[in-house]
């Protein structure tokens, strides 16, 4: 009798070999799960391993310099460490706070601005960052750099003028307003905003102003790692090989710029000096009002709001950009510094932010004016330099408590409005571009609209 393969056997060896390719498979998912969570925790191992603590940012202050966005994107891109920290960012902030600055200015006028801000240079060698050509800001028929009216506004490309004419110090400087009033070519920085009917030329052969890295020593906000940090930045800044040209190597060592003029010999007449309080700029023009709330306003703060609150509301409706800082001394625990940023300069509002935000304000303190005007005068050059905007400082005020007098250099135009009959700060009125006076609550409208070109 013939054997019959039974059914049973069959299925038998079907389940058999279903279980071994199910086991197989989870198997292989298994392993590659585990191969999978390796190499991820090898990463992340090896992440921590390069930045054990972490990521670092470098904070930095412009002295009337530009940001060199491009040069930091080269440095960031070499994925930068300093000790356990990989550097990731820079982070713009006031001097004070700074690990490291860039300056537009030469030895003499960075190194004043630095001690205003009570900060140290970590040392000597300021590589440059990049190059500003010189040349004269004239109509279509440009004179030669050694030539060219100097102005005060421009005062780094008139050492190297002065340079170029055979001067080893600073030279009497014009106005603005009147160099350009006459049409005469004045000596100028490329990225200077230049008056109606100006372009720039550039110097043949070329002149080239450097904004130089000026590492600094750490401060109260400023650690270690950070200062580390920035040294390391300028070590990368100087392996560029940017060089001042040789023109402007002399013009870097002049001193103060508000010695301009005195170093003239004793035998040679004075050049007449332009009258500071020259006509207010026109009402379009970008301002940035800073108002003392000290206890020495408190009387007068009432007319003060008023006129500052339709003066705001009329510039802006002519056009222009309306900030508004206010300043006394600090009132609050942990506050260090004597103003307050309300509204900022870019505020598209036509003035209805800086109208509303200075009705609100109150009183108290002393009007530390010579820190909270330093302060202004360095946000509005670098508004001005980095938009192309002008821009005038709109400073209203019962006196100077911080300093006999504001004795600074001032990089912007500022029309002073002194509320009060006492406390004129004399050296302030000289710089103020106009200087103006109300004694008394009912001149304060006249004076504020005529310190910004609303009325004659």
């Amino acid at each position: 009798m013939g054997r019959h393969r039974s059914p049973q056997s069959n299925s038998g060896v079907s389940k058999e070999l279903i279980m071994w390719v199910i086991g197989a498979l989870v198997l292989v998912v298994a392993l590659v799960a585990w191969l999978l969570l390796r190499n991820s925790t090898a990463q992340q191992h090896d992440t921590t391993a390069e930045c054990p603590r972490g990521d670092l940012t470098i904070p930095y202050a412009l002295i009337d310099a530009s940001a060199p966005q491009q040069l930091f994107d080269d440095y960031l891109a070499t994925h930068p460490k300093t000790q356990d920290y990989c550097v990731t960012g820079f982070q713009k902030v006031e001097l004070a706070d700074a690990a490291f600055a860039l300056t537009a200015h030469t030895d003499a006028d960075t190194q004043q601005r630095l001690e205003k801000a009570k900060r140290t240079a970590a040392t000597q060698n300021w590589p440059t960052a990049q190059l500003i050509d010189v040349g004269v800001a004239a109509g279509p028929q440009a004179t030669d750099l050694k030539d060219a009216a100097l102005v005060s506004t421009q005062s780094d490309a008139a050492a190297v003028a002065a340079v170029l004419r055979g001067s080893n110090q600073w030279p009497p400087l014009e106005s603005l307003d009147q160099v350009a009033a006459q049409n005469k070519p004045f000596a100028a920085l490329s990225n200077a905003s230049m008056p109606p009917g100006y372009s720039f030329h550039a110097a043949t052969p070329r002149e080239a102003w450097p904004e130089r890295v000026v590492a600094l020593q750490t401060a109260q906000k400023v650690t270690e790692e950070q200062a580390r940090g920035a040294a390391e930045f300028a070590k990368f800044v100087d392996s560029k090989g940017l060089r001042a040209t040789p023109g402007v190597v002399s013009a870097l060592k002049f001193p103060t710029s508000d010695q301009a003029g005195a170093g003239q010999a004793a035998t040679e007449a004075p050049a007449p000096q332009p009258a500071q309080t020259s006509a207010a700029l026109p009402a379009n023009t970008d301002t940035l009002i800073v108002l003392d709330t000290s206890n020495s306003m408190a009387a007068h703060l009432p007319a003060v709001k008023t006129a500052l609150a339709d003066t705001a509301r009329d510039l802006g409706a002519a056009g222009a950009r309306i900030g508004l800082w206010n300043y006394s001394s600090p009132l609050s625990l942990g506050v260090t510094k004597s103003w307050r940023n309300n509204v900022s300069i870019i505020d598209d509002s036509q003035g209805i932010n800086a109208a509303n935000a200075v009705s609100a304000l109150g009183s108290g303190g002393v009007p530390n004016t010579v820190e909270a005007l330093t302060a202004a005068d360095q946000v509005a050059a670098d508004y001005q330099r980095e938009t192309g905007r002008e821009v005038r400082i709109l400073l209203v005020t019962s006196g100077t408590a911080d300093a006999p007098g504001f004795s600074g250099t001032l990089a912007s135009r500022v029309a002073v409005v002194h509320v009060g009959a006492e406390g004129v700060d004399a050296e302030l009125a000289k710089r103020a571009q106009p200087a103006l006076k109300a004694p008394n609550d009912a001149d304060i409208t006249n004076a504020v609209r005529k310190a910004v070109g609303l009325v004659n």
